[in-house]
């Protein structure tokens, strides 16, 4: 499993494709974690 810190740096990379492709706005990380 990705550290936390991995997890965010994936999204925030991803994140103007998924905003662009999907509009994506905003992505949260919850649970157990």
């Amino acid at each position: 499993m990705k550290s936390l810190k991995e997890t965010k740096e994936t999204l925030k990379k991803y994140k103007p494709i998924l905003k662009s492709k999907y509009g994506v706005k905003e992505i949260g990380i919850f649970g157990s974690y």
